[in-house]
């Protein structure tokens, strides 16, 4: 059991590993920035679910949920290299359709951004084709 008075980042966090690869390495740097990693998921006792490839019921039974934090891989490599515990909204894993919308905006936004850019240069080569 970790110790009450325990000042490192992860301190009092409970956090579930539903990845594919080896867990190894990031049980690791949990436990050395005072996290706990469970080696069972139960939805009242952990804080984060730290996921990639897994379960897509419990992902989602996690997300109604409401009180857990969903997060990447990411973020625990983040977390280990600042050595302080980061805000988890950086690293909340999004639904697949969120991502969509995401790429899509950002997509629309560099298009415009290229058609704008491609206009101002079409303008100053008409102003300059004037003089």
């Amino acid at each position: 059991m970790e110790n009450a008075s325990d000042n490192r980042p992860l301190s009092g966090l409970v956090f579930y590993f539903d990845i594919e690869d080896d867990v190894e390495p990031l049980n690791d740097k949990v436990h050395e920035l005072g996290g706990i990693v469970a080696p069972r998921f139960f939805i009242n006792k952990i804080t984060h679910l730290v996921y990639q490839r897994g379960d897509h019921f419990r992902l989602n039974k996690v997300r109604l949920d409401g009180k857990i934090s969903v997060v990447g891989v990411d973020y625990i490599e983040a977390c280990f290299e600042e050595k302080k515990r980061l805000p988890e909204s950086d690293y909340k894993l999004q639904p697949k359709d969120e991502k969509k919308k995401r790429k899509r905006k950002e997509k629309k936004a560099e298009n415009e951004s290229e058609l704008k850019k491609s206009k101002d240069e079409s303008n100053a080569h008409s102003k300059v084709e004037e003089e």
